[in-house]
């Protein structure tokens, strides 16, 4: 089914750590729609996490930040995103944070909410598209749709989750057309 951009019902869900869930859960409830939609601002574990768990919210509460793993095991098709200007945008860390889940100290926060590399990669694509409503033409590479990708300078499933947010941008295509090459 075609679904225009912004068009058909939508149900966000907020997924996010909460001072009122059980201990030992997070705030993340199942979809109840089709188009169920949660997206994670992960960054925020790379950026803050040891105050997010020191000075804000402690362990019990501080570690479930930004629970990826929780939200994709009750099916939701998630996005990770970023803030800028608060954070750059990143999509090779948000990647790498939603896999590693380390924080500046290089305490892994809620190890049970990290997500496979192949699941980061589908939140930063093709689950990304989808909540836009433009899986039908962006978000994976099929026939009929626009031939956006970018090649890097490694495998993210090849190399320790990480090194991904430090994989170098070699070329980019929007639309099946060159638009940067770097100059190595």
């Amino acid at each position: 089914m075609k679904r225009p951009c912004g068009a058909g019902p939508a149900t966000t869900i907020g997924c996010g750590s909460s001072t009122s869930a059980p201990s030992g859960t997070s705030s993340c409830s199942a979809p109840t729609t089709w188009a169920s939609r949660c997206s994670l601002f992960v960054d925020q574990i790379h950026y803050w996490g040891d105050i997010i768990v020191d000075g804000l919210f402690g362990p019990e509460h501080g570690t479930r930040w930004m629970p990826c793993g929780s939200a994709v095991k009750t099916g939701m098709r998630i996005s990770l995103h970023n803030d800028p200007p608060v954070t750059p945008e990143e999509p090779l860390r948000n990647i790498s944070v939603a896999v590693t889940r380390t924080a500046p100290s290089g305490r892994v926060m809620g190890p049970e909410e990290r997500l496979t590399v192949d699941q980061a990669i589908r939140a930063q694509t093709i689950d990304a598209a989808y909540q836009l409503f433009a899986d039908d033409v962006i978000g994976s590479l099929e026939v009929g749709k626009y031939a956006d990708l970018v090649v890097l300078s490694a495998d993210p499933r090849a190399v320790p989750a990480e090194d991904i947010a430090h994989l170098v941008v070699r070329t980019t295509y929007l639309a099946g057309r060159r638009v940067y090459a770097d100059s190595d």
